[in-house]
């Protein structure tokens, strides 16, 4: 149980680093100029990175959502062509389970943070961060339970 719990606060905090890491990398792809980037914001409970105000307004959108899509694309990636790896054993079965709820998670933020970019600011951490993530959170736990767990894998250990 330590060891999927473990599994699962790495894949979360990975998520977010990796979730600022590709708005880092927009960044450089646009030619925004970063003022900041915070290995750990108080505020956000996670790094973040700050641009200037002076970018351009059509720029800004697809910084906003690179961090979220950049990153649940990422934590989802894996799962595609290695299903079978998936179901060796309960410990690669819950990895992949974490690696799907937080990947939905991290989509849903993106789409939070890049459609509804200010009610994100202002509600980090709030409610309507916190219903986006346990909504996306779900679709992704019972996308990954309905096809995994029917494969019979969680009667293995």
């Amino acid at each position: 149980m330590i060891k999927i719990s473990m599994t699962v606060i790495g894949v979360a905090a990975g998520g977010a680093v990796v979730h600022e890491l590709a708005h880092l990398a927009a960044a450089l792809v646009f030619g925004i100029q970063v003022i900041s980037f915070t290995p750990f914001d108080p505020a956000y409970l996670s790094p973040a990175i700050r641009i200037s105000p002076d970018t351009d307004a059509s720029l800004r959108p697809p910084f906003w959502y690179a961090g979220g899509w950049g990153a649940g694309l990422l934590m989802l990636l894996p799962l595609v062509p290695n299903r079978r790896w998936f179901l060796g054993s309960f410990d690669r079965w819950a990895l992949g389970l974490s690696l799907a709820t937080m990947g939905f998670v991290q989509l849903g933020l993106g789409v939070l943070e890049g459609a509804f970019h200010q009610l994100y600011i202002e509600g980090a951490g709030g409610g309507a961060n916190v219903l986006v993530a346990a909504w996306a959170g779900m679709v992704g736990f019972l996308l990954y339970w309905r096809v995994f767990f029917r494969r019979g894998v969680a009667g293995r250990n």
